[in-house]
């Protein structure tokens, strides 16, 4: 369990903080300790982002952006479902069949090809090719803001 504490705006609240719990895994290097301990111990952060998805690495991008020390909480990749189940894969489908119907077309603008059909190992790589390249660079530029991303789960525990 990590525990990261946001500190409260006085104008909002108390000035005691708001803490956030993230469940995480055990350091992967060591052995972990009687309280399960994990990469990211007790730290403050200005904002704490649960959920790493397309909302919540906007949220964290920006608040970055404007000078904010951030923590991104995130129990899968970041990116969430929309990069790498939903939305990215599926338009890269839906790319690859488009190029199908065009090329099936193609004479009727003065093109002559030949279709040979549907190489579905190919469409595949391509699919996993453009998640490959979105994931990488949103890692980059989550590291180059100096966003805090903790694997695991979290939740808010006190106001």
């Amino acid at each position: 369990m990590c525990v990261i504490t946001m500190p409260s705006n006085d104008a909002v609240g108390s000035g005691s903080g708001v803490v956030a719990t993230a469940t995480a895994p055990p350091r992967r290097r060591g052995t972990a300790d009687a309280r399960g301990s994990c990469w990211v111990s007790e730290q403050n952060f200005d904002l704490v982002v649960l959920g790493g998805g397309s909302g919540g690495y906007a949220a964290a991008l920006r608040a970055s952006e404007l000078g904010l020390s951030v923590a991104l909480v995130e129990k899968d990749k970041v990116g969430g479902t929309c990069l790498h189940r939903g939305c990215i894969p599926t338009k890269a489908l839906l790319h690859s069949a488009e190029v199908a119907d065009v090329s099936r077309e193609s004479a009727k603008y003065g093109v002559n090809t030949d279709f040979h059909g549907i190489d579905i190992a190919a469409v595949t790589s391509y699919r996993e090719g453009i998640v490959a390249s979105k994931y990488k660079g949103l890692q980059g530029l989550v590291k180059a803001r100096g966003i805090t991303t903790v694997e695991g789960e979290g939740k808010l525990t006190s106001p």
